[in-house]
């Protein structure tokens, strides 16, 4: 078990913010400096003109260089302020998952929900108000698609996920940091894909015929040469005229071959710069953890904040050619040409390893997010990962992380193979723990800490019934549907080894009682045995009575309760307890609503138990 104290993002977020007060005064001095320069430059050079006098000559240039020097500085300063307001609205959602504000952020990652897998609507792991919602940090789409593969229902290799474990205990110990590098990230794109225009990088590219080497370096020295041998009145001016437009045209006709392999970098340009900022940050860090110290040793070994960022700058220089005047110095120099050598080398030297990078910073990513369960939490733990071959599931003070941490109720349970049939009045909270206890199964099996004080899991599949819906478009009523989604369970625990984890929420509640009653006592004796770990809840009392099955596995009876005070209020303590549940609540509900008129004293009704 992990409690502390949370970090105080609050003092660190007042801080930046005073930090950005301080810009925006430097930054107005300096637009009041630029504007000063700006007109005693006017003021000399027309003195210069008037008067003859060499200060004023002198002056205008200089004051002219403060002018562009105070430009570049506020540009600085205007790259700072908006880092820092990046900066502050980062902190802003982090300090979000401690209050219930989180539920407004963005990125839902409503696109990730399956039709093939019902599991991740029941337990709202993806879309509003989700799992995916509260993790996600990812600004990229490899970042976001990497975490959504990770809140899977379905268990991946142990030795991966203890490694992962460590990778979010070490990024969750130094928050500072980790905004610092999260900031970066923040400045690229939503959801950026860089992908896409970088696949032109990996494909082979037609050799440039040999001559285009010498030609590329003579004719520029010819075009320089030539313009300097006019000024000194050796040559006529349509010599250096004719080379030049022999250049510009040799140009044209090469363009497209040149410049079709890197066509689609130039949009990139400013998403370059920034992974090639990320890298070297990265590069500059001493991690612990095995995998964070294998990626920092990577990107440090090869090169790769330098070899990014070289792509960047040839990025920059294809992006300035839209620029009419650049484009045609460009071409008098055959620039294309220059570029095209250029990209060839990098092409070389570092192309083969770009998509890894990637790949692994959309890993550090999903790490990130699931560090803000121990910068949003004060109570959570690693599970203990067994691997055991039987259902195993043991939890102590373990609450949902969507509902927030001063109201949620933790609970404890332990439990191998065996069937759990939970009773209770309505609202005692069967539903949440069921959520509960599977949601915690799918961050453990990610690597991520779970807001419980201790937690023990075995590799388990996960299945769930708890939002069935009909589908009126192939005809599927709402208790049909709940009868495939039964069935499902039942092939899984045939077609694989692993043991199977079941929620199932008042099961078969879309048909008649008779039916219900035979239906449900088939499906939890099917849903019992050595390979099963079933959580069930229901009103009916005499499911209660089941005994297991010969082949194996246990049933057990566990509920929550109501408790009434002396007015006759209902309260709740969402405590799981051990046996059967003695009341129910219906008839004080339909008195609460109106539906049923008022008695004088709620008294509890008693379940049948036949």
């Amino acid at each position: 078990m992990e409690k502390r104290t949370l970090y105080d993002f609050a003092s660190l977020k007042t801080e930046i913010q005073a930090s950005r007060v301080d810009l925006d005064t430097k930054s107005r001095h300096l637009m009041w400096g630029r504007v000063v320069s700006f007109l005693l430059m006017l003021f000399a050079a027309s003195a210069a003109h008037d008067t003859g006098w060499p200060v004023f000559y002198i002056a205008a240039p200089v004051l002219l260089l403060v002018f562009c020097l105070l430009l570049r500085r506020q540009s600085d300063i205007r790259q700072q302020q908006l880092e820092l307001t990046v900066k502050v609205g980062l902190i802003s959602d982090l300090l979000a998952r401690r209050s219930e504000d989180w539920r407004q952020l963005s990125d839902t990652g409503e696109h990730y929900l399956r039709g093939d897998q019902p599991q991740l609507v029941d337990l709202a792991v993806f879309g509003k108000d989700s799992l995916y919602q509260f993790l996600s940090l990812a600004r990229t789409k490899l970042g976001r698609d990497r975490l959504a593969a990770s809140l899977s229902p379905f268990p991946t290799d142990f030795s991966m996920v203890r490694e992962r474990q460590e990778d979010v205990k070490e990024l969750a110990s130094i928050p500072r940091r980790l905004v610092e590098l999260l900031t970066i990230a923040r400045l690229l794109p939503e959801n950026d894909t860089p992908i896409p225009g970088l696949r032109s990088l990996f494909e082979p590219v037609q050799p440039l015929p040999a001559w285009i080497r010498p030609v590329a370096f003579l004719l520029p020295v010819l075009v320089f040469g030539s313009l300097i041998i006019f000024l000194l009145g050796y040559i006529p001016w349509m010599t250096p005229a004719g080379i030049a437009i022999f250049a510009v045209l040799l140009a044209s006709a090469l363009r497209a071959r040149l410049i079709s392999a890197m066509a689609g970098i130039a949009p990139l340009h400013d998403s370059l710069h920034l992974y090639g900022r990320i890298f070297a940050f990265l590069v500059n860090q001493e991690f612990r953890s095995p995998w964070l110290t294998a990626y920092s040793d990577r990107l440090r070994r090869k090169k790769a904040a330098p070899a990014i960022q070289e792509l960047a700058r040839l990025a920059d220089l294809l992006e300035m050619r839209r620029n009419l005047l650049y484009r045609t110095l460009a071409d008098l120099f055959l620039g294309d040409a220059h570029l095209a050598f250029a990209f060839l080398k990098w092409q070389k030297e570092a192309s083969d390893e770009l998509p890894l990078y990637l790949a692994d910073w959309a890993e550090l990513e999903a790490i990130a997010s699931f560090a803000v369960i121990p910068l949003s939490r004060s109570t959570y733990c690693y599970p203990e990962l067994l691997d055991k071959d039987e259902p195993h599931l043991a939890f102590t003070n373990l609450h949902h992380l969507l509902i927030g941490e001063s109201t949620s109720v933790g609970n404890d349970f332990a439990s191998d193979a065996a069937t759990h049939i939970i009773t209770g009045s309505n609202m005692s909270g069967k539903t949440t723990f069921l959520r509960t206890a599977a949601t915690a199964l799918i961050l453990a099996y990610a690597g991520a800490p779970v807001p419980a004080s201790g937690m023990s899991i075995s590799p388990m599949r996960i299945y769930s019934s708890i939002r069935v819906a009909d589908d009126a478009a192939n005809g599927i009523s709402t208790f049909y549907a709940e009868l495939l989604r039964i069935k499902s369970m039942m092939q899984a625990a045939e077609d694989t080894s692993t043991p199977i984890f079941v929620v199932i929420d008042e099961i078969f509640h879309g048909t008649n009682a008779t039916d219900r009653l035979a239906g449900a006592k088939a499906a939890i004796l099917a849903l019992t045995g050595l390979s099963f770990l079933t959580l069930l809840s229901t009103h009916d009392a005499a499911l209660a009575n089941l005994r297991a099955p010969s082949g194996g596995g246990r049933i057990i009876n566990d509920h929550f309760e109501e408790q009434y005070d002396e007015e006759g209020k209902i309260h709740f303590d969402y405590k799981l307890r051990p046996g059967r549940s003695k009341t129910t609540n219906g008839r004080y509900l339909l008195e609460m609503t109106g539906i049923l008129p008022p008695s004088t004293k709620h008294t509890p009704h008693i379940p049948s138990e036949k």
